[in-house]
């Protein structure tokens, strides 16, 4: 593998030997003193020259430690293929190549300077739109997959929208601009990008919120029923089939089924305080849980009595039964949806789960026998307390560099300490003088939509990227090949 990363050539070679002459306007300054950074500030020159108003639209550059990277490589047992002093070399090689050539060079033996990833704008009420491509695009199968499609019958994108997903020529159209939204977001000039002509392809009303996973669903159905080429992939990358068998506890008889999904969505468990300990304890806190509890809440044994009772083929009548339920396979990402919005009978509206769930960074989940270590790469959250309403915001991790980042529409912002409610040991002072000032775990009471990578299919798949890169395979890509010739240019002209 050491032999196998190439240092990355091309025509961006010519733009980073030139004088440069820019000022720090598009540099982005961090303060050493964190172990990934404390504090971001965009330099910015008290004169007005005619830069200004150019340079605050490209890419931003972020400085990391790279003992974070580094953790991250032998976190994945990545030392099997490449050394890490090849792998960061390509990985640097790889940002500055997306980076305006610039006076800010780092010096620093101890950092390494990373390309911030661009934003969304929000075209109305498209956040949920936003908030799941930047966790798709993240998700290298995925982007590598639908980037490879080839739709012979596109020839130009004048006629691409407005159109019914129904129909071939619909989601050929949406497949059309969402390869050009994840070849921009990769590898784009801009901080920012504009997903007007995506949503328009999809018939969306910019103004009408949705939910982002069934955005999503709707999505990659219709990929997968029109759209031969690319089922497979989805498939293969999404989807898992879990078993239910149900035995009469009367005859013994024993009835199973199997069922496919592509998503798994799971209850939140309830309080298990005591209604007597509720009534004395009036915490303004709600009800915490791991995902790990949804899981084993999710599995456990359903009895079926009462009005719920089964009916026995075999007895011919109905009787009180057993139901288990387990994984026959798993698919190398599982996304995880929690069951949040709930409905209340008594108020007949439906309202948002509060409860504060904690993310393990690590998930072990047994298939057919098997365990499967799963690693957390990605979390949906929806801000607000209404079922109605609200807005949606990502957290995503960069697969090359184990590095997490915020999602919030046209904001990026680098996240330190992780993603938000990751579990862990950390506790915090509960000071409600009713709850006795007692020590608690911090979840996120936001945590909608989560993605867990298997371990294999992440170190896989991350090996193959960073060869990729290295060995310019990524002009190979016509897509990929016309945004990065367009960032060669717009450098090159912000740098005359």
């Amino acid at each position: 593998m050491q032999q196998c990363l190439l240092s990355l050539g091309g025509s961006m070679n010519a733009v980073l030997t030139r004088k440069r002459k820019l000022q720090q306007d598009s540099c982005i300054i961090i303060d050493s003193q964190s172990p990934i950074l404390d504090t971001i500030s965009i330099c910015s020159n008290t004169s007005e020259s005619k830069n200004n108003g150019i340079l605050s639209h490209v890419r931003k550059s972020i400085k990391v430690a790279r003992k974070e990277i580094e953790k991250f490589f032998v976190s994945l047992d990545l030392s099997r293929h490449c050394s890490f002093s090849a792998y960061i070399d390509q990985i640097e090689k790889y940002h500055s190549s997306l980076l305006l050539p610039s006076t800010d060079d780092n010096n620093d033996p101890e950092t390494i300077q990373l390309s911030l990833p661009p934003g969304m704008i929000n075209l109305g009420a498209t956040c949920y739109l936003n908030s799941q491509i930047q966790c798709l695009t993240q998700n290298i199968a995925f982007q590598r997959g639908v980037l490879s499609w080839r739709n012979k019958n596109v020839k130009s994108s004048n006629t691409l929208s407005h159109q019914s997903l129904s129909s071939e020529s619909g989601i050929n159209a949406a497949l059309y601009h969402l390869q050009d939204l994840l070849a921009n977001l990769q590898h784009t000039p801009n901080d920012t990008i504009d997903t007007t002509n995506f949503a328009s392809s999809l018939n969306l009303l910019e103004s009408e919120m949705q939910d982002p996973n069934e955005f999503s669903r709707l999505l990659l159905d219709r990929m997968m029923d029109l759209c031969p080429e690319l089922k497979d992939l989805l498939k293969n990358i999404f989807e898992g089939v879990i078993s239910y068998e149900t035995k009469c506890k009367c005859c013994k008889n024993i009835r199973s089924r199997r069922e496919t999904f592509m998503e798994l969505t799971l209850p939140i468990p309830e309080n298990t305080q005591s209604a007597s300990s509720k009534k004395k304890s009036k915490s303004k806190y709600n009800n915490i849980f791991s995902i790990k509890e949804c899981l084993k809440e999710y599995l456990k044994i359903e009895n079926l009595h009462s009005e719920n009772q089964y009916y026995c083929e075999t007895c011919n009548t109905k009787r009180d039964a057993h139901r288990k339920v387990s994984f026959v396979s798993l698919p190398p990402i599982l996304q995880i949806q929690l069951s949040r919005y709930v409905f209340d009978v008594q108020r007949n509206v439906k309202r948002k789960r509060m409860d504060e769930a904690k993310l393990p960074e690590i998930l072990n989940i047994e298939s057919d026998g098997n365990i499967k270590e799963y690693i957390l790469c990605g979390v949906l959250h929806h801000m607000g307390t209404s079922a109605y309403g609200g807005h949606y915001i990502a957290e995503g991790m960069d697969w090359t560099t184990g590095i997490w980042f915020e999602f919030n529409d046209k904001d990026v912002r680098i996240l330190e300490k992780g993603p938000t409610g990751k579990e862990e040991k950390k506790i915090v002072i509960d000071n409600d003088a009713t709850n006795g000032g007692k020590k608690r775990y911090k979840g996120s009471s936001d945590a909608y939509s989560m993605f867990y990578v298997e371990r294999k299919f992440l170190r896989r798949e991350v090996k193959q990227e960073v060869k990729r890169r290295a060995s310019n395979e990524l002009k190979d890509d016509a897509i990929i090949e016309n945004v990065m010739h367009e960032r060669e240019k717009e450098y090159q002209k912000i740098l005359k």
